[in-house]
């Protein structure tokens, strides 16, 4: 083949084509140089100073045209079986590049001849062909290390672990550590040897040579330093060698890693870690499906678990008050058994701090995960609101009531405030007397004291009393059971369980009855009462509202009397459901 043509863009051999060099015709090529450089030295001063600089060109050429004929002569092209896949088998590549490797030093000299004597056009051919050559073995060994998948998985992917077993024995089909730690000393010599034997003098060669003509030939052969330089890291057990992190991340990490702690150990900087260094990334591989198998295997549990707190919570506690909406003055609606809160939040513990940390990092569950969250930070509001209650039991100390009280049924500390928010009352100023019973407890405006208790099935009744002086009377304060007027007394009572809690719900005060549109200071309740004048009904026919407000602040029942607000009781479990690509389908 004539070497000519290997200058042409795009030249390949034909398949089963390796190219070989002949030594002695290389050395003897070079060999031509010496008597040029005599000659240019020395012969050239026999010529008249005005045939010197032609005489010299003539030399030059001739030389040229020597060395090329040599050069062209010493490359050997031999046919070779090819593989079942149409590709040179290992051993030929590797036959070849051994067979370049001795030549690699007679070819860099030859380059830089021809670069010296200016002999652009011999220097251009002598190149291309080695470019093509080096070029050409250099995807050819790196495409074994693709194939092969070193430190690769069973099957490529972990579809397969379920997170029963530790995952590394099973991702590398070995049996225990010791067959582990032989399987990595396997890839480590693999990648050794093909390191040493096909990388080694090539990346010697091109940085010798200055060969590189694109970036992806670039990028193949800094791999390969990086490679080198780590097994030399390696073997002179220098610490923190990346090859070392991986076999420690393979032996020991990876079994550290499951389905219940897989956000902790895989943070999001882990998995968006990038490498130009193979055994980085082969760890960032490896955490990447780990990272995806376990919040599968977690999607599923927490689908599972999820399930079965919202069949309770839909069951048990949904539409029984306060977990529903009533409307005003309902009556005849099913009431929460504290009993079944508690036992609710009895197998809440045991399934939603899994539930909440694999939600807040998994991605499977689209906006019905979003849904589940909000569900369960409302509960989690309800369950601060019932803490005393819902307490893990502890042995009551002798004489302590609050133990006992909270073992028996919901409590809440509460301290009332006779007409507040004034600015939005109307006519309340004609009321004298403010009363609020919660049980057998009487808190009035202006007692001894404001504070006081209620306990689940407790009633409790709010009682405003129109001065004998006022002008007006209370005439309707509500067309529902427990709401009346007798006299110039307007009363509210609420005798279910949920007493306390009806009241603060039946009476909230709405934003446009508060100052900034907020309840600053919560909770405050609104009592409208319809009141006529005394001295009978107005002539033209107008009804009057009288406006009052009353502010019920609610604690802890124990000593501590910390400050609670009512949360927002959900009235319903949102449906939580992976998405289809996240299953599969």
């Amino acid at each position: 083949m004539d070497v000519e043509l290997t200058r042409r863009k795009g030249m390949e051999l034909p398949p089963g084509t390796r190219l070989r060099w002949d030594q002695n015709l290389l050395e003897e090529a070079l060999r031509l140089f010496e008597p040029f450089e005599a000659y240019s030295q020395g012969g050239l001063r026999n010529f008249p100073v005005e045939l010197q600089s032609s005489m010299a060109n003539l030399a030059r050429e001739n030389l040229d045209k020597k060395v090329m004929d040599l050069v062209r002569r010493a490359q050997q092209f031999e046919t070779i079986p090819l593989d079942y896949d149409g590709q040179l088998p290992e051993t030929d590549i590797l036959v070849e590049v051994r067979d370049f490797n001795k030549s690699a030093g007679h070819l860099t000299r030859l380059l830089r001849n021809l670069n010296s004597l200016n002999l652009v056009r011999s220097h251009q051919v002598l190149s291309d062909v080695l470019y093509w050559q080096t070029a050409t073995l250099l995807e050819a060994f790196n495409s074994f290390l693709e194939e092969e998948d070193l430190y690769g998985v069973k099957g490529g992917d972990l579809p397969w672990w379920d997170g029963g077993q530790p995952l590394a024995y099973e991702a590398f089909d070995v049996q225990d550590e010791k067959d582990l730690k032989n399987y990595l000393k396997f890839q480590r010599k693999r990648i050794h040897y093909l390191a040493e034997e096909y990388a080694r003098p090539l990346v010697t060669f091109f940085k010798n040579s200055r060969l590189l003509r694109n970036r992806e030939e670039e990028r193949i052969l800094f791999k390969w330093e990086r490679i080198l330089t780590e097994l030399g890291k390696y073997e002179a057990k220098k610490p923190k060698n990346t090859i070392a992190v991986l076999e420690k991340y393979i032996l020991s990490g990876m079994n550290m890693v499951d389905a219940t702690n897989y956000y902790e150990k895989i943070t999001a900087d882990m998995l968006q870690a990038q490498s130009g260094d193979i055994f980085l990334q082969r760890r960032n591989e490896l955490q990447r499906l780990l990272y995806d198998q376990c919040q599968v295997i977690a999607s599923r549990t927490v689908e599972t678990n999820y399930r079965a707190l919202k069949s309770f919570f839909d069951e048990k506690l949904a539409g029984k008050f306060p977990f529903s909406d009533l409307e005003p003055g309902m009556a005849g609606y099913e009431e929460a058994d504290p009993e079944q809160i508690k036992e609710f939040y009895s197998f809440y513990d045991e399934v939603v701090p899994t539930i909440k940390s694999v939600l807040k990092f998994n991605n499977n569950f689209g906006l019905s995960g979003k849904n589940a969250i909000r569900f369960i930070e409302d509960m989690e509001k309800v369950r601060e609101f019932f803490g005393l209650y819902l307490m893990a039991e502890e042995e009551p100390k002798k004489g302590d009531k609050t133990e006992e009280t909270k073992e028996k049924a919901p409590a809440l500390g509460l301290q009332v405030t006779f007409r507040v928010n004034q600015a939005y009352e109307v006519m309340a100023n004609q009321i004298i007397a403010w009363k609020l019973v919660v049980g057998k407890q009487t808190l009035v405006d202006g007692g001894k004291t404001t504070s006081g208790q209620w306990s689940l099935g407790e009633p409790v009744m709010v009682a405003l009393r129109w001065a004998k002086n006022s002008p007006y009377q209370p005439v309707f304060a509500g067309g529902y059971e427990g709401a009346g007027v007798k006299g110039r007394t307007a009363t509210w009572r609420f005798s279910n369980n949920w007493s306390l809690l009806r009241l603060l719900k039946e009476h909230a005060a709405e934003k446009t009855d508060l100052s900034g549109f907020s309840d600053q200071e919560p909770h405050t309740l609104k009592f409208d009462v319809e009141v006529d004048r005394v001295d009978g009904k107005d002539p033209t026919g107008k009804k009057f509202k009288s406006t009052a407000f009353v502010r019920i602040k609610l604690t802890t029942a124990d000593k501590a009397r910390q400050p609670l607000q009512m949360p927002g009781f959900p009235t319903s479990a949102p449906k939580l459901g992976m998405l289809s690509a996240a299953r599969g389908d």
